[in-house]
């Protein structure tokens, strides 16, 4: 257990939240009159590359043109942060009242965190898991989902609602400018592995998603994609997780993200099983 030795005071004037949009203005608006509802005195800077789109004065809107895209958007933000902490949100979430901004940011604060997350709560989908922990063997990146690092028994990757040091972030080197919307989150997370950046997860605070796009993989053959994979010297990302964990019938679910390749080397598949025990693998 971690121990807080002089707990010190928490204030939303301490926090900003940064978030980046594109074509998107009516769940832009949704959340925030829903942050706004809660946090009435909380700043937030939205960098904004749609076409059409009038600026706000209700925040701080900064508005690009279209080829400034997330990774960039998120530094333009960063760059305009001047609190000591900042809040990273999506454009189609819905702060609720389970959406406790002060006790992330206390856990930041006083428990010497670097970043705290809370739970995405999906309204128009299926939950699902996402944080866990990365591991590269030979030339793959593994994702274990729902597992930490058996060496820092902590998360390497997760949701995109989290607590972070505005100076710790930019001191790690901020978001890769040359993922522009692809792999930007691996890229992000895998950055922060090597810096061991220390996380904590608190599972009651959560945010309500509203997911407006359909997620479509990119093929290898992407700029983006091609460009993740020789940064990190890898071939393929891989996401392993338990699916229907709670029923009679769980199976692992051994997911190519980048590549189609349909083979799992015998050293992985012996890992595999000994994390989450001898269910059957299908691959997809």
């Amino acid at each position: 257990m971690r121990v807080s030795i002089s707990k010190s005071p928490v204030s939303i004037d301490d926090i900003t939240a940064i978030v980046a949009t594109h074509e998107r203005q009516h769940p832009l608006n949704e959340m925030i009159k829903s942050f706004r509802e809660h946090y009435p005195q909380l700043k937030i800077i939205a960098v904004d590359s749609s076409r059409k789109t009038n600026k706000r004065e209700d925040i701080q809107h900064i508005l690009t043109d279209s080829n400034a895209w997330i990774s960039n958007q998120r530094n333009i933000a960063l760059q305009e942060v001047k609190t000591s902490l900042f809040l990273l949100l999506d454009d189609d979430y819905v702060c609720t009242s389970k959406t406790d901004i002060e006790k992330l940011m206390d856990q930041v604060i006083n428990w010497n965190y670097s970043i705290i997350w809370g739970q995405l709560n999906n309204i128009w989908s299926e939950q699902y898991d996402f944080h866990g922990y990365y591991t590269i063997i030979w030339d793959t990146l593994y994702h274990f989902v729902d597992k930490k690092d058996p060496s820092s028994n902590k998360y390497d990757v997760i949701f995109n609602f989290f607590v972070w040091e505005t100076a710790q972030i930019k001191s790690m080197g901020w978001w890769d400018d040359n993922l522009k919307y692809a792999r930007e989150h691996d890229d992000f997370f895998l950055t922060a592995k090597e810096k061991n950046i220390l996380t904590s997860y608190d599972t009651t605070v959560s945010v309500d998603h509203y997911s407006y796009d359909k997620y479509h993989g990119w093929p290898k053959s992407d700029p983006c994609v091609r460009y993740f994979l020789w940064k990190w010297n890898i071939k393929n990302k891989i996401e392993v997780r338990l699916i229907q964990k709670w029923s009679n019938n769980p199976y692992i679910s051994y997911h190519n993200c980048i590549s189609h390749d349909q083979y799992i080397n015998q050293d992985i598949q012996e890992k595999i099983t000994s994390m989450y025990w001898n269910y059957p693998i299908i691959i997809s």
